[in-house]
């Protein structure tokens, strides 16, 4: 008789071990693994080997476990599979994340004039292989050289490494549910305290590179600044994620457009206001194909010791190695993305989400006193800690955290950093009271384009930006018509001119003729960029054109009298239609445009 061979399941819900029979087949394990574990929806078991991981489906279901060559404590590993239902968040992984995955990801070398007489492209030498993305050498011979790989080349060291990959975000928040003791503050145990969080540098970052699109849409948002006076301003960053070929495997945020939320800035700070029109904004975006990729604010602040030219206070950004963050403004990107998860593939995840590409754009004054932006992300971890309201900005040091302590309301896990002391050892320390907060956050380049062309959020910016009222700026009609007729936009196409995320706004949020589903059928266009449709488009939409009539009713006339075109005949009477709001004829018993009666 075959004795029982205890084999173990790596499950998404932790490890379980099981007694099989050598005699018992694939499809009796697969019922004991689900039974074990409780799991209802389909899932794989992989075994791994010499060569990687060989999933055990590969096996006719009534080969005996035998035969398979299952080991004792042999280690199995479980990927559920999701119902379409469940399988919902894979459509949400960026374009970009689906691209790299299907690269090679491997470093060519040239070959070596003198080491390398006898290769060629079918044999290689120790001196031209091809080497992995996170090769010490491909990193540190960059120049200037990677401090933080990508994130798809974290994924392929840790594939490489034969290990299975199951990513998820810390959870370090005490279970007030614990079924075993009656629940902090009452009572806790190990099923419902956290761990001790260990902080380390985090190797890689999400996004490499914040890439303007267009250098108007920055200064656009520059202006901003000037025009208050020095009051500092903020706004969030619209664009798409691309690749970036200047690190291996890396993804760029690129920015076409700017929206700047109601806020209220201060010389020191500002104050960003409740904004009922945030998520009319992002589907005006994703109609165009872009996404919320970032915020960007300005701490700003000019030197008159200085004199004319460049005078922007250098106060923050002493160098690359030596770049100030404070903790407040660490804390507040981590939040922000929290709101904004990163979707990975599920072989990655059993969660489908990690960490966040949401990125912070700060403007500041370098050393030679020039406005310049930065970007930085907080650290997966410290996404965690921010969102469990452990840590505070300390009150001494602007660079440092503080840690809270437990309260009845709060449970604080013993938190722990790893640093090398004065010795050359690594050792760990307890961060209570603080520690320093570059522990929370990876730094990346900040950049314009090199080839700048149009964007959604630069037509030659002729037109008001929101929320701007208290600088004069006023998004109405009359600014409408001067920005249609402006000498950049003057001789171009309706398509070039509505191509602005301020425009299609005012647009979307007038309420003066609200173009209703029309909006959507004008994004679309816009997205294909199809001029003819364009024109087609505004000449049969009854609202469009009434939008366009009464904006030319804001011209001045010849004498400089504002409300009418030159040459237009004053009304003397007439009645707005309740529909359009056309301003018809006294007489007319329908109106001219809609047809709607009197």
């Amino acid at each position: 008789m075959a004795h029982p061979t205890v084999v173990r399941v790596r499950a998404p819900s932790g490890l379980v071990r099981l007694n099989v029979n050598p005699t018992d087949t694939v499809t009796s394990l697969f019922e004991k693994v689900g039974t074990a574990t409780n799991e209802g929806n389909p899932f794989s078991l992989s075994l791994r080997g010499p060569a990687g991981f060989k999933d055990l489906s590969i096996w006719n279901k009534d080969h005996k476990l035998s035969e398979c060559g299952l080991k004792q404590g042999e280690m199995l590993y479980m990927t559920v599979k999701s119902t379409g239902v469940i399988e919902e968040p894979q459509d949400a992984i960026d374009d970009v994340d689906k691209k790299i995955e299907r690269m090679d990801g491997m470093v060519t070398r040239k070959r070596d004039a003198f080491m390398c007489q006898n290769c060629d492209d079918t044999r290689r030498c120790i001196h031209c292989t091809p080497l992995h993305p996170f090769d010490p050498e491909v990193l540190n011979k960059r120049d200037p050289p990677i401090k933080f790989m990508s994130f798809h080349t974290y994924i392929r060291k840790l594939s490489v490494k034969g290990q299975h990959i199951n990513l998820q975000d810390l959870n370090c928040t005490v279970n007030k549910n614990c079924k075993s003791c009656p629940g902090w503050p009452k009572g806790s145990c190990t099923s419902c305290i956290p761990s001790t969080v260990i902080l380390k540098r985090q190797p890689f970052r999400h996004v490499d590179n914040l890439n303007f699109a267009s250098g108007k849409v920055f200064n656009s948002f520059l202006d901003g600044w000037r025009k208050s006076g020095g009051l500092q301003r903020a706004g969030f960053m619209y664009g798409r994620y691309e690749f970036y070929d200047f690190v291996p495997l890396g993804i760029k945020a690129t920015v076409e457009a700017i929206y700047e939320p109601p806020q209220v800035g201060a010389i020191d700070g500002l104050e960003l206001q409740d904004d009922e029109n945030a998520k009319l904004v992002d589907k005006i975006a994703a109609a165009l194909g872009l996404q919320k990729v970032g915020w960007v604010y300005t701490d700003l602040e000019q030197d008159g010791d200085i004199g004319e030219g460049a005078n922007i206070r250098h106060k923050r950004f002493m160098s690359d190695t030596t770049t100030i963050f404070a903790a407040g403004e660490i804390l507040h990107a981590a939040l922000l993305q929290a709101d904004h998860p990163n979707r990975i593939a599920k072989k990655y995840s059993s969660s489908s989400k990690y960490g966040s590409k949401f990125v912070t754009c700060v403007v500041s004054g370098d050393k030679d006193h020039n406005i310049t932006p930065t970007a930085f992300q907080a650290t997966n971890d410290g996404v965690a800690l921010a969102k469990a309201g452990f840590l505070a900005p300390s009150t001494r040091e602007s660079n440092k955290m503080y840690v809270r302590p437990s309260t009845k309301e709060l449970y604080v896990p013993e938190i722990l950093y790893e640093h090398t002391n004065e010795y050359g050892l690594n050792v760990k320390s307890p961060a209570a009271p603080e520690f320093p907060s570059d522990y929370l956050h990876v730094q990346l380049e900040a950049s314009f384009a090199k080839d700048e062309t149009q964007t959604i959020g630069d037509a030659q910016y002729s037109f008001s930006i929101e929320n701007r009222e208290n600088m004069g700026e006023v998004q109405d009609l009359s600014a409408l018509d001067k920005h249609f007729n402006s000498a950049a936009l003057k001789d171009k196409s309706l398509l070039e001119k509505l191509s602005d995320l301020h425009v299609l706004y005012f647009l979307a949020t007038n309420n003066i003729v609200n173009l209703g589903d029309e909006m959507d059928f004008m994004l679309e266009v816009i997205k294909k960029k199809d001029k003819d449709a364009m024109e087609v488009w505004s000449h049969s939409s009854p609202r469009f054109t009434t939008l366009m009539m009464l904006m030319a009713e804001t011209r001045p006339d010849m004498s400089g009298a504002p409300g009418r075109s030159a040459g237009t005949k004053v009304r003397t009477g007439g009645w707005a239609c309740p529909a359009c709001t056309f301003l018809n004829e006294s007489g007319a018993t329908r109106c001219s445009v809609c047809e709607t009666p009197r």
